[in-house]
């Protein structure tokens, strides 16, 4: 028997719902496929309040199972710290369902547990799993591509690329910025209809300023929008034509919610994932050179049907 701690930290009660019950199908699904024992003891470390509880119960995880820690600062009470350290001890292995209880767990110095440790990604088993839970999202909380725009201040003609990763602070900003810039000189060379390249990225990513001052010099400070809901994809994705994943090791889940929605996804294919030539909609990119992704991009923009086109069909 293996003792296994799942770790959540999941903002916006939508959003814990969702990802628990993600992660109780996921657990099905394991046992299904005989690649979990079914008599696996699993406790819960729940970073969050009370409504990050009452959603662990309405999927049916019980009292015993679960060490609530009311907020992440909250770790440095003497008795939230050794209890989390005891659970984190106790654990064969960590699953980790949510970007923010991961940089926790990496403040907490738990960085460099690779054997046992996992931060959940694309799996075998998440399209079926994200797909049977897609309508279901977009009914509790339903956005569209309009609304998302508007508050983003993005006109509609603008080709929006999301750049997703479930932990952003891993990506620099500045240097993502490159391949926009690059494809933005391309296509507006090339006096393509879709030239208004932009990016939707968290604001949490480094090298912000570096990224501003470039978007200053190209005279396109609109090209990067700012979104925290990059982190919830079921919130952001609607305003989006396109996903770039440079590294999709850190993209996690927003990969697959990219795909069901129907999202082209452009990504490296040496990042060392078998999993990521099995995706739909993927538009592999040479590598995660920026000359390598603005290829990709102006590729994909560059296969376009023409807007008068589109109209006639």
């Amino acid at each position: 028997m293996s003792r296994i701690l799942h770790v959540i930290d999941q903002p916006g009660a939508t959003g814990q719902t969702l990802m628990l019950r993600f992660a109780i199908d996921a657990i099905k699904q394991e046992q299904q496929h005989e690649q979990a024992a079914p008599n696996d003891e699993h406790a819960w470390l729940l970073f969050g309040g009370e409504a990050l509880l009452e959603s662990a119960h309405a999927v049916g995880i019980s009292d015993h199972q679960i060490k609530l820690v009311p907020m992440p600062r909250r770790l440095s009470l003497p008795g939230s710290m050794r209890a989390t350290q005891r659970l984190i001890g106790e654990a064969d292995r960590i699953v980790c369902w949510s970007s923010g209880a991961a940089v926790i767990l990496e403040k907490l110095g738990y960085k460099t547990m690779t054997r046992r440790y996992q931060q959940v990604t694309l799996g075998a088993w998440s399209r079926q799993v994200i797909a049977s839970v897609a309508d279901e999202v977009r009914k509790a909380q339903p956005v569209n591509r309009r609304q998302t725009r508007e508050r983003w201040g993005v006109p509609d003609e603008a080709v929006m690329i999301g750049l997703v990763a479930d932990q952003p602070e891993r990506l620099d900003m500045r240097r993502m910025t490159l391949p926009m810039a690059f494809s933005h000189e391309i296509l507006h060379t090339a006096e393509s209809p879709y030239r208004d390249v932009r990016m939707v990225c968290h604001p949490d990513m480094s090298g912000r300023m570096g990224a501003f001052e470039l978007t200053e010099l190209l005279k396109f400070p609109q090209m990067m929008v700012q979104d925290a809901a990059m982190l919830e994809p079921w919130k952001a994705l609607a305003g989006c034509d396109l996903v770039l994943a440079p590294h999709p090791a850190i993209a996690g889940l927003s990969l697959a919610w990219a795909e069901v929605v129907g999202l082209p996804i452009i990504a490296p294919l040496d990042d060392g994932l078998p999993m990521m030539s099995e995706l739909g909609g993927l538009l592999p990119a040479e590598s995660a050179e920026p000359r390598h992704l603005a290829k990709a991009i102006t590729d994909w923009a560059e296969s376009l049907p023409s807007p008068a086109a589109s109209m006639l069909t």
